[in-house]
């Protein structure tokens, strides 16, 4: 195994060395190829920044879908900039229910809190977050703002994120997991 490792690694040397220095027959000649300047500005994405961005976006969507089912308005334009597909329809279907139903969303202590997210995986233009939550977002009355629904769960839940024109949007989440109060991933 040794043998086999020294000599590939001895047959790439040789290659190197003569793709780079030219060399033929033993007699060195000066390389055609040139340098190029090193102009390109573009910035190097590591795999960290690349994760940071999908939370960071992940978070923008989680607002906006806060926002949209608190304000009930299905159209908000935060929505459509940070949901794709089948999501984006699944979140504007709710909120109209909700709306035709005279209630309203409204925020809880850890309603926006996705502190707990992690990318699970990233593929070519899309990206699988996990996301442990507490929903404890109540329901109101969209009239007087009497309190419908205050049932605290916590959700293990899978966004799955497409890259679309420069931003990491939700086209599709599911529920993996739910407990009742703050418990399961939470606990």
């Amino acid at each position: 195994m040794r043998q086999a490792v020294r000599w590939l690694a001895a047959v790439a040397l040789t290659a190197c060395l003569a793709a780079s220095c030219g060399s033929s027959g033993g007699s060195a000649k000066p390389s055609t190829t040139t340098a190029t300047p090193a102009t390109d500005a573009s910035p190097v994405t590591t795999r960290d920044e690349l994760k940071d961005q999908i939370l960071a976006d992940y978070r923008k969507a989680n607002n906006a879908y806060h926002d949209a089912i608190n304000a009930g308005d299905p159209n908000l334009p935060s929505l459509e900039a940070t949901h794709t597909g089948t999501n984006l329809l699944t979140v504007r279907t709710g909120v109209i229910k909700l709306i035709s139903k005279g209630q309203r969303g409204k925020d809880g202590p850890h309603s926006r809190d996705t502190s707990r997210a992690t990318v699970q995986q990233i593929l070519e233009g899309k990206a699988i977050v996990h996301i442990c939550e507490i929903d404890d977002g109540m329901l109101v009355s969209a009239a007087d703002g009497r309190v419908v629904n205050e049932r605290v769960l916590t959700l293990l839940s899978e966004a799955t994120l497409e890259h679309l024109g420069g931003i990491w949007k939700v086209s599709e989440n599911r529920t993996l997991k739910q407990w009742e109060g703050v418990a399961g991933c939470a606990g």
